[in-house]
């Protein structure tokens, strides 16, 4: 499991407890703590080497930052959503990530024909 967020460094100082207290049955070992690499350099030089995913085996390309790209388009439904329960709040969202990824998968077909 990678785990992708701008203040990991700081975040995991004290996971260790939090997850011993909290879900005791999961190994936290199996967890890595990674800083996305646009963030990343405005981190001091061992934050960016020991959370690097340019140093993480098994993450490809991966930037870290995919959730963020989101955020823009989430964010313009978030007044509806505040008016509605926990149950149609989660129904809405899944519906406009839904749509972002159809629109992407829309998008390959165009990017491979050229």
């Amino acid at each position: 499991i990678v785990h992708s967020y701008d203040v990991n460094c700081q975040y995991c100082r004290k996971i260790r407890t939090r997850f011993e207290k909290h879900f005791p049955d999961i190994d936290i070992n199996t967890v890595k703590f990674v800083i996305p690499k646009w963030h990343a350099s405005a981190h001091k030089e061992d934050c960016q080497f020991l959370y690097s995913l340019y140093f993480t085996p098994g993450v490809g390309c991966l930037d870290g930052e995919a959730p963020e790209r989101n955020w823009a388009i989430l964010n313009l439904v978030s007044t509806s959503a505040r008016e509605m329960n926990t149950a149609h709040q989660h129904e809405l969202l899944e519906d406009h990530m839904n749509d972002i990824n159809f629109g992407h998968m829309i998008a390959l077909g165009t990017f491979f024909l050229s």
